[in-house]
């Protein structure tokens, strides 16, 4: 059991933890505690963070679905994040499925679906 984005041949999917571990990883790389905002066990606002990776970090990992104008943004901006993070076996996984990922959001933007959170 987990999360998978889905999206014409694109898939990208993680276990539950794996895509906490994702996106803890992608928060840090732009200086975010994920544990210090709300929503996560803390009190910092989201409105409060500038970045394009915020509708993504700030989602039910479970449900619901991403606006295509919003899978443009973030697709540019994980593949600008992940494309810095070590060539290293523990972060082999996550930059394979972020790129995935990032494949199935373009297809949404280009076709004017929303990515799906199942």
């Amino acid at each position: 059991m987990g999360i998978d984005f889905r999206e014409d041949d694109n898939h990208a999917s993680w276990s539950y933890s794996g895509f906490g571990i994702f996106r803890d990883r992608l928060a840090k790389s732009i200086g975010v505690e994920l544990r210090q905002m709300e929503g996560f066990g803390g009190t910092r606002q989201w409105n409060q963070i500038q970045d394009d990776l915020v509708p993504f970090l700030n989602h039910s990992d479970c449900d619901g679905e991403l606006a295509p104008g919003h899978c443009a943004k973030v697709a540019k901006r994980i593949m600008e994040v992940t494309s810095r993070w070590p060539d290293s076996i523990e972060h082999r996984y996550d930059k394979e499925q972020a790129r995935a990922l990032v494949k199935a959001m373009k297809f949404c933007a280009k076709y004017s679906k929303p990515l799906e959170f199942r």
